[in-house]
């Protein structure tokens, strides 16, 4: 697994760095792939008009489906992307996690630093 820290320096360029780790042994993957799904006028209708967990069901069977490229979409659908991963409990991390965390953030300043200075320094 890496674990990643990006900063966008605009809208068309970030500065970024990453480190490999192990993968916890809690860890439990999506079942789905990451992508855009396209949604019907129909199915729209089906979710917003229905109970939650018709809503569910319908967004599992809508992610079960193949992600498509954004050229594939088609103007008048609407797009799903995902999935969305959420979880009832925050997240802790273990004090290794916490530290690499913050060395990785400080690396990523430090870089931006040395790159982009005009970012990092106030001006008038």
């Amino acid at each position: 697994m890496w674990i990643i820290k990006e900063e966008a320096i605009n809208p068309y360029k970030s500065l970024g760095l990453g480190v490999k780790t192990k993968i916890d042994r809690n860890f439990k993957p999506s079942p789905y792939s990451f992508g855009l799904r396209p949604i019907s006028h129909d199915l729209e209708m089906e979710i917003l008009g229905g109970d939650i967990p018709a809503a569910v069901e319908i967004i599992e069977k809508i992610l079960r489906k193949k992600p498509v490229s954004y050229d594939k979409v088609g103007k008048e659908n609407l797009i799903l992307q995902g999935p969305v991963i959420s979880q009832e409990k925050p997240i802790t991390f273990s004090k290794a996690q916490q530290e690499l965390d913050r060395k990785l953030r400080k690396s990523l300043r430090d870089l931006i630093y040395k790159k982009r200075p005009d970012l990092m320094t106030p001006y008038v």
